[in-house]
């Protein structure tokens, strides 16, 4: 398919970071005959940690905050590495290639414009941003600590419920439920506590050296991997079981709402489905009528 593509291709998804090393070789010699170029494009570690675990919770897991930080410092194995250690996504998939055929795209700090992530990413790919509709709708939306805590609460709930089908808990529960009930909510912004600080920026240095000693082609600026700790002190979030009941308020109240606009649809396709059916009953009957004259007429 490859060879019959006009111009360039370009194949993107968030799991290609987690692809072992034989399958990334594989897949390299049978691009032999192609010119790869590998973009990663990656964000402080400060940031990406709080995100994460909002994905875990949103993919089922009953682990807490607290309880996932200290999984993901003492466990230099944890999945999360395997995801997220950008310098060995770049090691793994650009290693047998030039540096400069190795993007890095750092995501610019807060407070940059909306469009420059964008602009640096296009600009790899040679394609101007200017003409691309940056105004979508947005997917995978953030949610608050006290809504995020809700889910995992939930999660534990939910038991063995809704397991044997990850489709439907995906549909239903991170889809529809995180990401259009909750997310409409406003809840305190997820960060990273003080306590972490000094490991965070261990890590991160030791990337943006590893990074800068492998000469890859830079699109951005490394010290935006660096994390940007707030003057004000950050404390251990920990979960107001008052806020969370009224979250978790709120959140009955919206899918009641939801569930008689259902109600309303449903019934109203039902109408629509009886209407139908009178139609083509009736269509049927004239059809009929109309093939028995004709007999008559032809004798």
């Amino acid at each position: 398919a490859l060879a019959r593509s006009e111009g360039d291709v370009l194949i993107t998804h968030e799991l290609l970071s987690v692809v072992p090393q034989r399958k990334i070789d594989a897949f390299l010699a049978r691009l032999a005959d192609f010119e790869v170029h590998v973009v990663v494009t990656t964000r402080s570690l400060d940031r990406q940690l709080p995100s994460e675990w909002q994905q875990f919770v949103k993919t089922r897991h009953t682990g807490s905050y607290a309880t996932f930080l200290d999984w993901v410092r003492s466990n230099p194995d944890h999945r999360f590495w395997r995801g997220q250690d950008f310098a060995a996504i770049a090691g793994r998939w650009g290693g047998s290639l030039p540096p400069s055929r190795v993007h890095v795209v750092t995501v610019p700090p807060s407070g940059a414009g909306p469009d420059e992530l964008l602009r640096r990413f296009c600009s790899v790919l040679d394609v101007d941003a200017a003409e691309l509709d940056a105004d979508v709708e947005r997917d995978n939306a953030s949610i608050g600590y006290e809504q995020a805590e809700l889910l995992r609460r939930i999660n534990e709930t939910l038991g063995k419920r809704l397991r044997a089908n990850r489709a439907a808990y995906a549909k239903t529960v991170k889809f529809w439920f995180a990401e259009q009930v909750l997310a409409t909510q406003t809840g305190q912004r997820l960060v990273l506590p003080d306590s972490h600080r000094d490991w965070c920026d261990e890590i991160s240095r030791d990337q943006v050296d590893r990074i800068a000693a492998a000469g890859y082609d830079v699109v951005g600026d490394l010290s935006d991997l660096l994390p940007a700790w707030s003057q004000r002190p950050t404390p251990e979030l920990a979960a107001d079981d008052g806020l969370l009941l009224e979250a978790a308020l709120e959140a009955m109240a919206d899918m009641l709402v939801q569930r008689n606009a259902d109600l309303a649809l449903i019934r109203k396709l039902r109408q629509d489905l009886r209407r139908t059916r009178r139609i083509t009953r009736s269509a049927s009957t004239v059809g009929a009528r109309a093939r028995a004259a004709l007999r008559r007429l032809r004798g």
